[in-house]
C-alpha cells in the first residue's frame, strides 16, 4: 500500500508567493507537517485551505524550508523527472558554445533543478549541489549529464558554505574520472586555463564573458591599457595581459604573459610589478 505523500501546510495568507511562482517555501510560512520526510525528500505542499501548490524538496535545516521542484500537480518527482530537466538545461545551452566552450549548463532554479550548479570545460563537468533536494538526486544528476554532454569526467566542487545551512557536509573531489590538471578553454578566441580544484567556486567567472569581449573591444588599439586586478588573469589576458610597473609616477608596460600561465604566475608577476611603498603612482 503507497504511503501518504508528506504534506507541508501553509499558515493563512502565506501562499502568495508561490501563486507567484517564487520557488520557495520559508520555514515562517509553514503551519505544520504531515508525515515525516527526511532531508531531500519531496513534500506536497498545500495553502491554509488544503488547495495544492507544489511538489518541493524538504529541507529541515534550512531557512528555505522546501524548493520547488513543479507546480503542476500531474508531475511526478523521480529520476526520469530529474533526467529530462536536466537534459533541457544542456539543451538550452547549445547556441552557446560558438563563443565558448566555457558554459554554464545548470543554474539552479532557473532550470527547475534547485540548488544545482553544472558548469562545463571543455570535456570537463564541475558540479555543485548545494541543497538538500539535488543531494538526494545526485547520482541521477550525474548519469544524466553524462548522458547528455558526452563528458566523461565529473567533478564536485560543493564545498560552499550554502550547504552547511542545508544541514550538509562539504564535500569535494571527482565523482567521474580524476581530479583534472587545470582546464584550457577558449573564448572568443582567447585561451584561458580553469584550475577546477583549487579555484574560486568552479574554477571560472563564465558569467563575465561578455564583459570580458567587451573590455578588450575598449582596450584595442590603445598604446596602453589600465591596470587590472582580476581574478585567475581573465580581464587581463582579454586586453593583451598588460602588468605594470612604476617609474616615477609613470606606468611601464611589462608586456604580455602568456594566455596559459598559471594563476600563481600571473600574481607572481602582477605583484612584483606593482609600487613598493614610498614610490609613486602617479595621478
Amino acid at each position: 500500500m503507497n504511503r501518504p505523500e508528506p504534506t507541508l501546510h501553509l499558515k493563512p495568507r502565506k501562499d502568495a508567493s508561490l501563486q507567484r511562482r517564487h520557488p520557495w517555501v520559508f520555514a515562517g510560512a509553514v503551519e505544520r507537517l504531515g508525515g515525516k520526510p527526511a532531508p531531500g525528500d519531496t513534500v506536497r505542499v498545500v495553502g491554509a485551505d488544503g488547495r495544492f501548490l507544489a511538489r518541493a524538496a524538504f529541507s529541515p535545516s534550512s531557512a528555505i524550508r522546501a524548493r520547488v521542484w513543479t507546480f503542476d500537480e500531474t508531475e511526478s518527482v523521480d529520476e526520469a523527472f530529474v533526467a529530462a530537466r536536466v537534459h533541457a538545461a544542456v539543451a538550452r545551452r547549445e547556441p552557446l558554445r560558438v563563443h565558448s566552450d566555457a558554459l554554464r549548463l545548470v543554474f539552479g532554479e532557473a532550470d527547475g533543478l534547485p540548488g544545482c550548479v553544472v558548469d562545463r570545460y571543455a570535456g570537463q563537468l564541475v558540479v555543485q549541489f548545494l541543497s538538500a533536494g539535488v543531494e538526494r538526486w545526485r547520482d541521477a544528476i550525474v548519469d544524466a549529464l553524462v548522458a547528455a554532454t558526452g563528458c566523461a569526467a565529473v567533478y564536485e566542487r560543493s564545498d560552499a558554505s550554502a550547504r552547511e545551512r542545508e544541514g550538509l557536509v562539504l564535500r569535494a573531489g571527482p565523482i567521474r574520472g580524476e581530479a583534472p590538471a587545470p582546464v584550457p578553454v577558449v573564448e572568443h578566441g582567447v585561451r584561458y586555463r580553469v584550475d577546477v580544484v583549487g579555484g574560486h567556486k568552479t574554477g571560472f567567472y563564465i558569467d563575465q564573458r561578455d564583459n570580458r569581449a567587451l573590455v578588450a573591444e575598449h582596450a584595442a588599439g590603445r598604446a596602453s591599457s589600465p591596470r587590472l586586478y582580476a581574478q585567475a588573469a581573465q580581464f587581463p589576458t582579454c586586453v593583451q595581459l598588460r602588468v605594470w610597473k612604476w617609474e616615477n609616477g609613470v606606468p611601464v608596460g611589462l608586456g604580455a604573459i602568456d594566455a596559459e600561465a598559471s594563476e600563481d604566475d600571473f600574481v607572481r608577476r602582477f605583484f612584483s610589478a606593482m609600487p613598493r611603498k614610498g614610490e609613486g603612482r602617479g595621478q
